[in-house]
């Protein structure tokens, strides 16, 4: 699985160590959809003080969240935010890692921190760059915050102990905190109030997961798309209550990414190959954003309209690919189709370079162009601007 952003219940120190796997990735934005005219993009490379960057979530004002910082001879990593190029670190003092996983249209961030001397886990909101430590239910020592709405409701968990096996799911509401009454792992929740994440589930063959929906009054178990074996997780819904994913399917081989309308799923594919899909976000105009493993078990950054799937790689021109660099997964996107995304070097480039976060921005209307007349840019690095033209369609909301 390739969820970085949402550590599974009672795993919050495996997280941390997760966090370390991704010292290869970076983050971009890009927008989709427009006219019936070719579009223009323009990808620049974010501000970056350190050899990693990873992009998380989105807003409508196209800020990005996430973190910066790198693993490898440096202990920290630190919270931070991209708005128009410009690194914005926001870090949580006496914590050795910080991370933000999503942002409102209010700008009001939530996330998570590790402190330095307990090791607890600690769900954070930060107005601004200052964290304000959430608290969990009476008891409690560790909790987490991973999801928040534009009536700055935020979803998260809250347990005894990072070696407790299952979390309580809680919504912290203008100050208070909810007890949701199950113990699980949320991914997402909307601006209703609605909730999707996953369950535990014991079963004959071992501990499942099923992807479960409250939906303000009981909680409600999605099934999986096939197999025989519990396998699915929700990890965001939108307004009208359709939720995504991903989920088993018949010969419990690969999970693919999933759309659920109510407990019906429906099976969005892949980009072919047979291999494994996942889906992390979905907007109100019922786009949706993920990734696929290719046949040769390359991962790719993948956006569903409908259950027609289209690679986001498609979206790079020739220069940017000659350099190496790709995009591997798309982690969120928002209404308007702006959404973030993971970039890493190809496997066969020179992993030791410095990595980053990269933008994109329609910048107007053009007439087609070939990429691959392109030029190739002189540094190995991903390119400061890369314009990128593609025709595009005028999707309804």
């Amino acid at each position: 699985m390739l969820q970085a952003s949402h550590p599974p219940p009672g795993s919050h120190r495996a997280w941390a160590r997760r966090l370390r796997s991704l010292l290869l990735v970076g983050a971009a934005f890009f927008v989709l959809g427009g006219p019936a005219a070719a579009v223009t993009y323009t990808f620049s490379h974010f501000g970056s003080e350190s050899v990693n960057s990873f992009g998380s979530g989105i807003n409508d004002a196209g800020t990005v969240v996430g973190y910066d910082g790198a693993f490898l001879g440096r202990s920290q990593a630190y919270a931070a935010s991209w708005l128009n190029g410009e690194l914005i670190r926001m870090p949580a003092p006496g914590t050795s890692v910080s991370f933000a996983s999503a942002i409102n249209n209010a700008g009001q961030t939530v996330g998570n921190s590790i402190e330095t001397r307990s090791g607890n886990f600690q769900a954070l909101l930060w107005n601004g760059v200052t964290p304000v430590k959430l608290g969990g239910l009476p008891g409690d020592t560790q909790t987490s915050a991973y999801a928040i709405n534009e009536a700055g409701q935020i979803v998260g968990t809250s347990t005894a102990s990072a070696n407790s096996a299952r979390a309580h799911v809680v919504v912290w509401d203008r100050g208070s905190i909810v007890d949701l009454g199950e113990a699980g792992s949320p991914k997402g929740i909307n601006n209703l109030g609605n909730v999707v994440g996953l369950r535990l589930v014991d079963t004959p063959f071992g501990v499942g997961t099923s992807a479960t929906l409250w939906d303000g009054k009981t909680w409600t178990t999605m099934r999986d798309v096939g197999g025989d074996f519990p396998a699915s997780v929700a990890n965001d819904i939108n307004d009208a209550g359709h939720a995504v994913g991903y989920s088993n399917t018949d010969g419990n081989l690969f999970h693919h990414a999933t759309l659920w309308h109510g407990t019906t799923p429906i099976d969005l594919g892949d980009l072919g190959g047979g291999q494994e899909s996942a889906a992390f976000a979905i907007n109100n105009r019922e786009q949706i954003v993920g990734y696929s493993r290719l046949a040769d078990w390359d991962v790719h950054a993948v956006l569903w309209n409908g259950t027609a799937a289209t690679d986001l790689n498609s979206f790079l021109d020739a220069a940017t690919v000659q350099t190496g660099w790709y995009m591997l997964q798309a982690m969120g996107i928002r209404r308007r189709g702006m959404a973030s995304a993971a970039m890493a070097p190809a496997p066969t480039t020179n992993t030791s370079r410095p990595q980053g976060a990269v933008t994109a921005k329609r910048s107007g209307r053009s007439n087609a162009i070939d990429p691959a007349s392109a030029t190739t840019p002189a540094s190995s690095r991903i390119p400061r601007r890369i314009t990128v033209t593609r025709p595009g369609r005028r999707r309804g909301r």
